[in-house]
Parts: structure tokens; sequence; C-alpha cells
């Protein structure tokens, strides 16, 4: 039996849960959606693509992702959690596949369906529902952690990606990516379980349990009105902070930028990311989820 958790002499497991599904936001956020805006600059330049054609490429992985979105509980409830993010990594690593053997723009917009089903499958949903199986208290810092790995991708990931492309052709960093997230799913899914009792441990908490994570039961008070209200205010979120960015790079490129430049700012951008994510998690565990949205809402506006 494990020790109390009142004593802090070693690190609970809860933690090496929560560096593992860093590691899957590292792969199906960073290394999926904000890394492959430093490849939109060279797929213009190499396959001629146009910029309408590269910017749907990225509008047809949100489509995609918008169905995973609406199908991962189903298919969590089916597979289980370690089954599903396992399906999305894999489903990851095959769309960097299919782009690393085709040039053609039906074959990217595929790559982008699988790439799009990885970000659902093996994204925010499955980390959300593992870090509320896990963590009773620090609920909001462990999100953050866990959220942070996209934003490490983007700091570590651009200027590699770049040389890459530069002296082997983007076909080479495609398929370097694929073997890649394939070494990483599979530290990935040795340390996932699925809930603590599966392996003889409770969840964490520091001391009386702090709050736990929302219940997924509406509100009192919620009527269509105001789901349709929350539901608006989501959609204004989602357009600029997921795949608004993305299109940035395209803009730098047709102002003249060189590539270089790009994937300096994407790192740069990364870098904020990780911090600002952890920052969140710690401030919403202190403050409440409406202050600290509201707080970092006005940041974003600025």
């Amino acid at each position: 039996m494990d020790a109390p958790q009142s004593k802090h002499h070693r690190l609970h497991p809860a933690w090496t849960v929560c560096f593992a599904c860093c590691l899957m936001m590292f792969i199906a956020m960073g290394m999926n959606a904000n890394l492959f805006s430093i490849y939109t600059a060279h797929l213009i330049q190499q396959f001629g693509f146009t910029n309408s054609q590269t910017s749907f490429i990225t509008t047809f992985r949100c489509l995609a992702s918008l169905a995973g979105v609406l199908t991962v509980n189903q298919v969590c409830a089916n597979l289980g959690l370690r089954r599903t993010i396992a399906l999305g990594l894999l489903l990851q690593a095959a769309s960097r596949v299919v782009f690393g053997i085709t040039a053609t723009f039906p074959a990217y917009c595929f790559g982008e369906l699988l790439g799009g089903l990885a970000y659902a499958w093996a994204g925010m949903v499955p980390l959300s529902i593992l870090m509320g199986r896990w963590f009773k208290s620090r609920y909001g810092l462990a999100m953050g952690i866990g959220a942070a790995g996209s934003g490490l991708a983007t700091i570590l990931l651009p200027p590699v990606v770049n040389e890459i492309v530069e002296n082997f052709g983007l076909h080479f960093a495609f398929l370097s990516e694929a073997a890649l997230t394939l070494m990483l799913a599979l530290i990935v899914i040795a340390l996932i379980h699925d809930r603590p009792q599966d392996v003889g441990l409770e969840p964490y908490h520091d001391g009386p349990a702090e709050a736990a994570p929302p219940s997924r039961r509406a509100p009192p008070g919620m009527n269509r009105r105001r789901w349709l209200a929350v539901l608006f205010a989501v959609f204004l979120m989602g357009g600029p902070m997921s795949p608004g960015f993305t299109h940035i790079s395209i803009l730098f490129a047709t102002a003249g930028y060189p590539t270089e430049t790009v994937s300096f700012l994407l790192s740069i951008l990364g870098l904020v990311m990780i911090f600002s994510k952890i920052a969140f998690g710690s401030i919403t565990d202190r403050i409440g989820g409406w202050r600290s949205n509201f707080l970092f809402g006005l940041l974003f506006t600025a």
C-alpha cells in the first residue's frame, strides 16, 4: 500500500500522469496544430499551393476536430481513455505519413482530417477527464501544466523543422515528425492510466480536498438561452485562439518575412504559452474560473 498522501516524502504518481498529459499535448496540439503553421510558407513555395488552399487545409483540420470533439466522449466511453488517446496519437502519426509521401492538395486535406481527429481524441477533453480523476487538489495547476505541452512544442520545434525542411525537404521533415510522434506516444501510453484506482491509488489531494473539477451537469438556472450564449462565447474565443494564429504565418510569408523569422516568432509565442497556461491554472485554483477568464480575456483583447 502507498503511504498516506499527507506525507510528501515522494511525488504522488498523479504528477507522472500530468507529465504524460503534457507530453500528449506536446504531440496532439503542439506538433499537430501549432507546428503545422511553420510548414505553410514552405507549402506555398515548394508545392505551389495558394494562400487560400493553405488556409483551407487548416480549416479542414478544424472541421475534423469539431467532429472529433462531438464524438470524443462516446469514443472514450467505448474504448476507455488510454485507448482513445493511443488512437488519437496514432492518427497524428498517420497524418504526417500522408504529408510525407504526397504533394497534392486533396491528400493534405485528408491528412488534416486525420490530424483533426487526433487533435480531439488526444487533446483537451481526455486531458481534463484524466486530471479530474487524478487530482482532487490543484486541479487548475495540473490542467495548466498538462496544457503547457503545446507551448513547449511551439518553442522547440519550429527552428528545427525549418532547418530540416531547408536541408532535406518537406517530405523528410514530415516523416521525421511521424517517427518522433510514435516514439513519444509510446512514453505517453506507458505512463497513463484511466483511473488511480486501477493501479491501487487514490487521487492526489493536498490536505483537505479542494474544489472538485466542474460537474458535467448544468448549473442551476441554466436554460436554452444561456446555453446558446455560452456556446456563442466559446465560438468567439475558439476562432482566434485555435486556428487564428496559425494563419498568422501565412500573413508573415505573404508580407515577405523569411521563414527563419516566422519560426522565431512562433517560438516566442510558445514560450509565452507555457507560462501563461500554468499561471492561468494556478490563478483559477485561487480566484475561480469566472474571474480568471475575465482577467485573461482582457489580456487577450489588449
